[in-house]
Parts: structure tokens; sequence; C-alpha cells
């Protein structure tokens, strides 16, 4: 019994996200907040992120026409210019 507890402990070990750095976490946070408006006028548009790099991803619904997801890629660039170059100023 104790054998299959450490096993399992091991499993979850493994399966664990390692903890986001918190200039990560504030630069995502600053990140979204300016996509707010373009996630409003493209509600199809869902699951957006972040990777390490600063690289937007995100999904959409498969009904979703291509004009939306150009139209909300517009919007980011635009709502991202200013704000990315405040977060790498900041960090500096």
């Amino acid at each position: 019994m104790q054998a299959l507890q450490a096993a399992f402990a091991v499993l979850a070990a493994g399966c664990a996200t390692a903890p986001v750095p918190a200039e990560r976490a504030e630069r995502d946070r600053v990140l979204m907040a300016a996509l707010e408006p373009c996630k409003k006028q493209y509600s199809a548009i869902r699951d957006i992120e972040f990777d390490e790099q600063g690289r937007l991803w995100a999904e959409m619904r498969e009904s979703v026409y291509f004009q939306d997801w150009d139209g909300f890629k517009r919007c980011a660039q635009e709502a991202l210019k200013g704000v990315r170059g405040k977060v790498t100023r900041e960090r500096r």
C-alpha cells in the first residue's frame, strides 16, 4: 500500500505545472487587460493566452469565419502595440 501511495505522489508531482514567475504573471495580466476590448468585439475567439516568449495564442470556434479571426488579430496587434513597449521598458 505504501508503494502505491509513493507511486501516486511521484505521478502527481510529474503532472503538476511549474509556478508562473511573478514577472510573467504581471506581464500576462497587463497584456490580457489590453485585449479586453478585442475579446468583447470578437467573442467567438476563446482560450487566449501568452506563451513564455510573449507570443499570443488563441483558439476560435469552428463556426467562426476567417474574417473574424483576421479582425481579432488586427485588433490585438493594435491593442498590444503600445502596451508591449511599456511592459518591456518596465522590465529594464
